[in-house]
């Protein structure tokens, strides 16, 4: 499946339209946030890469962000506080090059984290606090060894 396939399922399982910031359906992406350098793109802009799209970032393996002629995966999906609702669809276990995953008060997203979590072999920092996610936690999670930062509170999710 392609990347931006794979994006549009989250922009559409997660109720985008209804999102508060830079949905397909804003007539004007704008948002205050000291550390974006460049203006935000709205999402299904069909005229730009997906790398571009308000809350998607790419980086090379050196950590630089790339251009959007260059053709790598998406590293980083922020979408905090943006009224995302719905269940996560299970692609977004796709994005293996994930680093940053950070969906965390947006307090409508449900559903439960699956064993494809295990999957994201990359990810360092996963950030789904203040949300109604369910289940237990997947033992997979575990074996995310380069995992530094979990936040999953403020949900009704159980185990240790």
């Amino acid at each position: 499946i392609t990347q931006r396939y794979r994006v549009a399922l989250i922009y559409f399982q997660l109720d985008g339209d209804n999102w508060k910031v830079c949905s397909a359906a804003s007539d004007v992406c704008e948002y205050e946030d000291d550390d974006i350098t460049r203006e935000p793109i709205r999402w299904l802009d069909g005229t730009q890469h997906e790398c571009e799209w308000f809350g998607l970032r790419c980086y090379s393996a050196d950590g630089l962000e790339i251009t959007v002629d260059d053709q790598y995966d998406i590293n980083v999906i922020e979408l905090a506080d943006n009224q995302l609702s719905g269940e996560l669809p299970v692609e977004i276990y796709d994005f293996v090059q994930l680093r940053v995953l950070t969906l965390d008060g947006n307090e409508l997203i449900t559903g439960y984290l699956p064993s494809e979590i295990g999957q994201l072999t990359a990810l360092e920092f996963l950030d789904m606090d203040s949300n109604q996610l369910t289940g237990t936690i997947p033992e997979e999670l575990y074996t995310l060894t380069n995992l530094r930062v979990l936040d999953i509170n403020t949900n009704q999710i159980t185990g240790t």
